[in-house]
């Protein structure tokens, strides 16, 4: 009722000096800590988890696993829980380096940029196709309309 009747004063508007203070108050508030700390400095990821996320991951809450499981994954995946997962509302409010920074902690490892699951790939994979007349003629199940699943040696080349 107080905050309607400063709003419709006489002028209109709350005053300046209200509607001021209110904003940062709640960018105080919102704005994530290490926005203030500058671009050359490092989040500290303990400090983050402690502030952040131990009230639930510390076994307060039954359904959010316990850092020791958290421990377990890789730090990559952590990352992307806290973007685009189910803890994605918690990680929206933390810099990027902040999600890297806890995601590190957390784990006890570091994220890494290249997947070494596809090393044993070929380089040029996965290759190119001949579509010349003299080609194997096999498309989907089978080569003739009665999809009988026979490559005569004339069209498999």
């Amino acid at each position: 009722m107080f905050v309607r009747d400063l709003m419709h004063s006489k002028r209109g508007w709350a005053p300046k000096w209200l509607m001021g203070t209110l904003l940062f108050g709640i960018l105080g508030i919102t704005v994530p800590q290490t926005w203030a700390m500058g671009p050359g400095a490092k989040p500290d990821g303990e400090k983050l988890y402690k502030a952040y996320c131990a009230q639930c991951h510390e076994g307060q809450v039954a359904r959010a696993p316990q850092r020791k499981i958290l421990a377990k994954l890789p730090a990559s995946l952590v990352v992307h829980s806290l973007e685009v997962g189910k803890m994605r509302m918690q990680g929206w409010v933390r810099t990027s380096a902040e999600r890297r920074a806890m995601a590190e902690w957390i784990t006890g490892k570091e994220i890494i940029e290249k997947d070494d699951t596809v090393a044993g790939f070929c380089s040029d994979a996965p290759g190119s196709f001949s579509l010349t007349a003299d080609a194997p003629k096999w498309n989907g199940w089978g080569v003739d309309n009665f999809n009988s699943r026979f490559q005569s040696t004339e069209h498999a080349g």
